[in-house]
């Protein structure tokens, strides 16, 4: 009888030693190490910006920059300040989120609460190589730069200019990622571009590298091909393979196989609008573009469109009164079935709010973006993680808030005054664009998985 309770006994203390240790376990996890675990989140998804030429103001490569700064580090990711991402994820979901998950920022916290260790040494993940100033790693089939540093005068004036970069290739070639690289990321706010190609005739380099738009000047085809002496002997333009932009916080721009775009074998790469923000100093800029040739050829062109509000008469100058708070509205009724890969919503200063949807012929909504704080020095081009299919007879809708107050903290002008909308290109003014990368349907489209691609292509 005494040896069966001595044995209940001893189990029983067996038993809690069992669950006081499991709650040890979960109260004091195992050393979270910089480089067995920290390392590669940073590696993923700072070192993109925060590193030497990177976007960012300072470099996260290495144990030393980031324990430095660790409690900082802890709460940008806690208040999901840092990675930036702007788009409501509770409304839709992107490819190209820069987003951590609830685990990756537990971990950073556990980190910095047990004191930051170091980690073995080897368990450290290797550097990514990055090419300069670009947030692909791997090295860009063609590089094309602008031929001479462009001086910004330092006088607190917004620059727009121009930009022809002439060059020619062996033979057309098929290219399935391309990225844009400012030179100086302080002045350059975003930029707008083609690619053309051109009749063999053309002399790509009697003509000047650039003109500066005066204050009444607009993109003009007409002027522009002629300026830089682009049209051919018999008067026919240039012929545009690929259309796209470059703002702040924009990711490069990858395609799945088969599709993307051509790069003529005589050509330009075309400028068509290189904003460069105000500067007290004179400052200088020399930006490029690096694109990535694909092993198989492309048989679907990307297709790029751009659509402003409904309601606005161009004729008239259009006012966002001071201490207004004001709404503005497109919709787009499509004629054909669509492949939609991109989505970038665009305002300037005075926006507060951006969300669009689709209106289905079926009466369903789909779920575009949503963007409840706009930031003007953040925006992307949003990549759906498959073609989203939107049908023939959707319509589709934007609505954007725009916040001329006092309680707007990103308001250029104090005390608030009247904003042009709709005028011209200048940030003094406002606007409010919707932006389509997309495809003529093909069925199956909508099962093209576009997140793997990125994610392969970026840190493979």
């Amino acid at each position: 009888m005494d040896a069966l309770y001595l044995r209940r006994a001893m189990n029983k203390v067996i038993a809690g030693f069992i669950l006081y240790f499991s709650f040890c376990a979960d109260a004091f996890p195992q050393s979270v190490t910089f480089s067995e675990h920290v390392a590669p989140i940073v590696l993923t998804h700072c070192a993109p910006c925060h590193r030497p030429d990177g976007t960012a103001p300072f470099s996260l490569l290495s144990y030393k920059d980031v324990a430095k700064r660790a409690s900082f580090v802890q709460h940008v990711t806690e208040t999901r300040f840092m990675p930036p991402w702007k788009a409501n994820p509770h409304y839709s979901t992107f490819a190209n989120e820069k987003l951590l998950s609830d685990d990756e920022i537990k971990t950073i916290k556990d980190w910095v609460q047990s004191g930051t260790p170091a980690g073995p040494t080897e368990a450290m993940p290797t550097l990514p190589e990055f090419a300069s100033n670009a947030q692909l790693k791997q090295k860009p089939d063609l590089v094309l730069t602008m031929r001479e540093p462009f001086v910004i005068k330092g006088n607190n004036e917004e620059t727009y200019i121009c930009y022809k970069i002439p060059y020619e290739l062996h033979s057309d070639m098929d290219a399935k990622a391309i990225e844009f690289i400012p030179g100086n990321r302080k002045v350059v706010h975003h930029v707008s571009y083609q690619i053309l190609g051109v009749a063999d005739e053309v002399d790509l380099y009697n003509s000047p590298d650039y003109f500066i738009f005066e204050d009444e000047d607009y993109i003009d085809d007409a002027h522009d091909y002629g300026f830089f002496k682009l049209y051919s002997a018999d008067g026919k333009p240039p012929v545009e393979t690929y259309h796209d932009g470059w703002l702040p916080g924009t990711s490069p721009h990858i395609y799945p196989e088969g599709v993307g775009f051509k790069v003529p074998k005589k050509g330009v790469f075309l400028i068509r609008n290189l904003h460069y923000g105000p500067s007290p100093i004179e400052q200088s800029d020399q930006s490029s573009i690096h694109i990535y040739f694909s092993e198989k050829p492309v048989e679907r062109t990307i297709l790029f469109s751009t659509f402003r509000p409904n309601g606005i008469d161009l004729t008239q100058d259009n006012i966002i009164s001071a201490d207004t708070v004001v709404k503005y509205h497109m919709n787009i009724k499509l004629n054909n079935d669509l492949s939609l890969l991109n989505i970038n919503p665009h305002m300037h200063l005075l926006g507060k709010y951006f969300k669009s949807y689709a209106v289905l012929p079926t009466g369903d909504t789909l779920r575009l973006i949503e963007i409840k704080e706009w930031d003007f020095n953040w925006q992307e081009f949003y990549r759906f993680k498959k073609m989203l299919k939107i049908p023939k007879g959707s319509t589709i809708y934007a609505e954007a808030i725009f916040d001329n107050t006092r309680d707007n903290p990103n308001n250029p002008q104090n005390p608030p005054a009247p904003v042009y909308f709709e005028r011209g290109m200048e940030d003094k003014d406002e606007m409010m664009r919707l932006t389509f990368l997309y495809l003529p349907y093909r069925n199956g489209d909508e099962d093209i998985d576009l997140e793997n691609m990125w994610e392969k292509t970026l840190f493979k």
